[in-house]
């Protein structure tokens, strides 16, 4: 069970007013749209989204936020596993 603390309220105010937002870019990260993100499309949108790093992300790095996101462990990130990602609990 999670709660808001006051300070989260206004970051996760803003995630629901944007949850529109979110289900879109889940969308495009989901090339094959298959309903879910596999390690291979997370990747693709890492390395344009860090593009403008010095350094390009590594594939360890790719693999651990994966890991992180995908709370089921089967080995790849659904809509709910993505959007909760953006959650702030406590």
């Amino acid at each position: 069970l999670y709660t808001f603390t006051p300070e989260h309220k206004d970051i996760n105010d803003a995630l629901a007013r944007y949850k529109d937002t979110l289900v879109a870019l889940f969308n495009l990260i989901d090339e094959n749209h298959s309903g879910s993100i596999n390690l291979q499309e997370f990747a693709n949108a890492c390395k344009i989204i860090f593009v403008d790093q010095n350094e390009p992300i590594s594939s360890d790095a790719i693999k651990s936020m994966i890991e992180a996101m995908d709370t089921n462990k089967d080995g790849k990130i659904d809509l709910i596993e993505f959007t909760q990602a953006f959650i702030i609990y406590t």
